[in-house]
């Protein structure tokens, strides 16, 4: 409340990078539709760089308690908003270089990064259900947790797209 700019500056550039990154991802629509999958990929690593900057922000210069954040989510929350802008850059970087598989693969782990605060609901929804409100360590565990499992989908999804006919996984 005392400093509300980073926080909507947050929701701000995070909305738009959730919503409008769906139509990145999606072949059909990206094929049909080249000029809009370009013109929204500018704004999204505008947004998304925006996004993590201000996550950034809040994590270093708000003044969180120990429960609710603690030295290993402080942490991976720097790591992940670094990670996120360095993601974003590289892909901007490959597609310049018409490296389109490699654009598409740090895209989708920049993407999986941003998606972190969806995925704490359904990883701390079943904790609190079962156990209890999580804090501490565990809430900091769980938080991360939800960041690895992005980035785990996010692998998957990269080395299955990276597959050509024969089912061998080709080099990008």
């Amino acid at each position: 409340i005392a400093a509300p700019i980073p926080v909507i500056f947050h929701l701000v550039a995070s909305v738009p990078y959730c919503l409008l990154g769906i139509g990145q991802f999606l072949p059909s629509f990206r094929t049909a539709h080249p000029d809009w999958h370009r013109k929204s990929g500018y704004l999204l690593v505008i947004t998304g760089i925006v996004s993590a900057l201000s996550g950034l922000w809040m994590t270093h210069f708000y003044s969180f308690p120990e429960s609710l954040q603690g030295t290993l989510l402080y942490v991976v929350r720097l790591l992940v908003g670094v990670a996120m802008i360095a993601f974003i850059l590289l892909g901007l970087s490959t597609i310049f270089k018409k490296q389109v598989a490699r654009h598409k693969a740090w895209m989708i782990r920049a993407y999986a990064l941003g998606q972190g605060a969806g995925t704490q609901v359904f990883v701390a929804i079943p904790w609190l259900l079962t156990v209890g409100e999580p804090s501490g360590l565990t809430r900091d565990l769980l938080m991360s947790l939800a960041w690895v499992i992005n980035l785990f989908v996010a692998e998957v999804v990269i080395r299955r797209s990276q597959r050509g006919t024969t089912g061998k996984l080709q080099t990008a």
